[in-house]
């Protein structure tokens, strides 16, 4: 769910924008979205995690490793970057 959903109390275009985008990345990598024991934790966030190793280029770590390898890398790469750089 969006950030500012728990702000506003309401659902927006954007923000089932962003809430698809969570997903994708829970399918692709694997996790879930944040640990609620841990939420002030910054790489305990799926997108902040995500974010960081696009930054330093491994964006391709974190594809589920149960997918066994069986994935076109670049679509993958875009993928990822499309959805952390929304």
């Amino acid at each position: 769910m969006a950030p500012e959903t728990f702000l506003t109390g309401r659902a927006t275009v954007e923000t089932n924008v962003y809430a698809f985008g969570v997903l994708m990345l829970e399918v692709v990598c694997g996790r879930r979205p944040g640990n609620q024991n841990e939420q002030n934790n910054y790489n305990n966030i799926i997108v902040y995690w995500l974010w960081d190793l696009y930054s330093g280029g491994r964006i391709l770590e974190a594809v589920d490793s149960r997918m066994d390898g069986d994935i076109d890398e670049d679509d993958m790469a875009c993928m990822l970057i499309l959805v952390v750089c929304e």
